[in-house]
């Protein structure tokens, strides 16, 4: 009997450590991610240093998803599990079109730079110009533009909205059609196109566009897969985050975003180690909840949300990060 009393607290021990969540068969799951840039940043890390294999999950497919509908779209019709968004992707769920959707934890809050030729050294030199801004429909577009403004001038510059890969809007610039681009960090700027980062607009990242999401009925049907899940994302924003491991972050942030080294290694100085320490990305991938109010109010004030009543916390359920925090602190 006492031999039966004592394996089972061992066992107790063991689960409660987060010791035994990778046994049997691993759980499944399906990835979007939004575009390749730093957003999935630390989906990268999990998968390249084996946090997922540890935590007991296996990503069977990852797609990459441009904008805001194709994200709801995906995560509605179950095509993808969890995706790494923007806050936009709640505009159904805040204007009474669907009760599905459910904010889960924080990734990278989509760090974006303002591109221009050399010629233009500073934002007063935008005055009266055009800027190239992604789809008019995104959460992006909203949150830069508020970016801009505070740089230039509320109404002192002209947007055109488009969409596209980066070279499509380098050509812009190329043209003459803009003076400066909105892209998302890092960046590879073309050597003979004479561009630079004229600035980096999330500065104080008071406004978080990078919510992780999945659905009710995916959090129904398979718990553990988003536990485990989780645990990697969070395993891997810690990892970046240790400044150890600065050459290993840069190096695989370059490899899956197919971002030129040096400006991986640049954009990792300024947001993990720099003015943005701490946030980007965020410590164990929790969602920096103020930030994210202030983007969807911005939402609001947008008249992208009409429901200017709603309460973005109610669409946050960070239980199942909880768990996987006790998970994550044993990966390696």
């Amino acid at each position: 009997m006492r031999q039966f009393m004592a394996l089972g607290f061992a066992l107790a021990v063991l689960i409660n450590s987060g010791a035994a969540w990778a046994q049997g068969a691993p759980e499944t799951i399906t990835v979007g991610t939004f575009g390749q840039g730093i957003g999935p940043w630390c989906f990268y890390v999990a998968q390249d240093r084996g946090f997922f294999d540890q935590a007991g999950v296996k990503v069977t497919n990852r797609i990459t998803l441009y904008g805001d509908a194709p994200i709801i779209s995906a995560l509605v019709s179950r095509q993808v599990d969890v995706v790494f968004g923007g806050t936009g992707t709640l505009v159904p769920q805040a204007n009474g079109q669907t009760d599905q959707i459910v904010v889960v934890g924080g990734g990278e809050g989509y760090p974006v730079s303002l591109v221009a030729p050399d010629s233009i050294t500073s934002p007063a030199q935008l005055v009266g110009k055009t800027i190239d801004m992604p789809d008019k429909s995104s959460s992006l577009t909203i949150i830069g533009t508020k970016q801009v403004d505070a740089l230039v001038g509320k109404g002192k510059w002209n947007p055109i909205y488009s969409g596209g890969a980066n070279a499509a809007h380098f050509a812009l610039i190329a043209g003459g059609q803009v003076q400066a681009v909105l892209v998302n960090d890092p960046v590879t700027l073309p050597p003979d196109q004479h561009l630079h980062i004229l600035a980096r607009l999330n500065a104080g990242q008071a406004y978080n566009n990078g919510p992780i999401l999945t659905t009710k009925a995916f959090l129904h049907d398979k718990p553990q897969a988003a536990i485990r899940f989780l645990a990697g994302i969070a395993a891997g924003c810690n990892f970046i985050l240790n400044p150890k491991n600065r050459t290993a972050a840069i190096d695989i942030l370059a490899k899956d975003s197919e971002v030129d080294r040096d400006s991986c290694a640049l954009a990792y100085d300024f947001y993990v180690t720099g003015p943005q320490r701490g946030r980007t990305p965020p410590a164990d991938a929790r969602l920096d909840r103020k930030a994210y109010a202030a983007a969807v109010q911005l939402l609001k004030e947008a008249g992208t949300i009409t429901n200017t009543s709603w309460d973005p916390m109610s669409v946050v359920d960070e239980s199942y990060l909880d768990q996987a925090l006790k998970i994550a602190r044993n990966l390696h």
